[in-house]
């Protein structure tokens, strides 16, 4: 799946054409509700903000150093 963020263009590979359709109809409701894209990930920055997210597993290795 290929689009384009300003000037730059960006792409993501699915193995089939289910996931591939989902993505890209998360980026056209992002883009219908005026979401500002991230211009070097390509992202919404609802999406962006989930692939940023810290894990359980991370969180809590944090916590345990912390002592």
């Amino acid at each position: 799946m290929r689009w384009t963020v300003g000037n730059r263009e960006k792409s993501q590979t699915f193995k089939t054409k289910g996931p591939a359709e989902s993505f890209l109809s998360d980026l056209r409701q992002a883009a219908k509700k005026g979401e500002a894209f991230d211009v070097d990930s390509g992202l919404p920055a609802s999406m962006v903000k989930a692939k940023d997210a810290r894990t359980w597993y991370a969180f809590a290795v944090a916590y345990v150093r912390t002592w």
